[in-house]
């Protein structure tokens, strides 16, 4: 655990109990990996000194592009350019007007540049779907918006 010393920034290392660390991480406290609470872009270090991970958020991903070839009905595959900069995941948005995410938000959880939504509705005309480059400095603009149809 990564335990703030009274009064300042700086944090030392030290060895809590389980049943201890939710008290901590509210206290301010962290653990190694994790983000040091209020510094966007700071991680703690194996030994709890503050190492930056990024210095902004990516950049803006690439062309969004969509197909169905091949898969299930009510399913889309989007793919993307890669951003540039540490990117950690990627944040799908998708609604069913312009700029919406009535439907859904997801973060990928991983760099891929794709990802197959399944579930949608056939029903509804067509989509419409940006994406989003994420790391502990923030978030990108959007990509440009596709307009994937479900069949």
């Amino acid at each position: 655990m990564c335990h703030r010393t009274e009064g300042a920034n700086e944090f030392v290392l030290i060895t809590v109990p389980n049943a201890s660390v939710e008290a901590h991480i509210q206290h301010g406290d962290g653990q190694v990996g994790d983000p040091v609470p209020g510094r966007a872009g700071v991680l703690f270090g194996v030994d709890c000194s503050p190492i930056t991970s990024c210095t902004a958020p990516p950049s803006t991903p690439g062309f969004l592009g969509w197909t169905t070839a091949g898969l299930p009905s009510g399913s889309v595959q989007l793919f993307w350019g890669a951003a540039t900069g540490t990117v950690t995941s990627y944040v799908i948005e998708i609604g069913t007007t312009v700029g919406g995410t009535d439907v859904a938000v997801i973060d990928t959880g991983s760099a891929a540049t794709a990802y197959t939504l399944t579930g949608l509705q056939t029903s509804v005309d067509f989509y419409h779907a940006r994406v989003r480059a994420k790391n502990s400095c923030g978030v990108s603009g959007p990509s440009n918006e596709a307009n994937p149809r479900v069949a």
